[in-house]
């Protein structure tokens, strides 16, 4: 949907062709950070899998509140954040289930509980 939407207004993608690569280097910079924390464990990567999740979650909402005047992007976004959440559930259910209580990292404990009980 992005892609369509980055074509379809002619705009600039953030994604090389390769996986994992981006033109912005502060993008880039927590790609590569992110990899290596989830890369020492199973518990590790879920606790960033949640962190990525709630981070798109409080990034989309700022550009939904602040920056979107376009329907069309106002749509992919809103369905972007339905899909985090679920994402997140899913990850707090997961480590739940081996024993780790996930607490919230970026997001506001109200929010989180808001999600996580949807």
């Amino acid at each position: 949907a992005m892609l369509y939407l980055i074509d379809r207004y002619q705009l600039v993608d953030p994604a090389k062709d390769e996986v994992g690569e981006f033109s912005n280097p502060d993008l880039q910079e927590l790609y590569d950070d992110l990899m290596q924390k989830g890369s020492s464990g199973k518990t590790e990567a879920l606790m960033v899998g949640a962190l990525i999740e709630e981070t798109d979650i409080t990034d989309i909402q700022s550009e939904l509140d602040d920056h979107v005047d376009n329907e069309d992007l106002r749509i992919v976004y809103e369905n972007l954040i339905r899909a985090s959440g679920n994402h997140l559930r899913a990850f707090v259910r997961v480590l739940k289930a081996n024993g780790v209580e996930y607490k919230p990292q970026v997001l506001d404990v109200p929010t989180f509980e808001q999600i996580i009980n949807n």
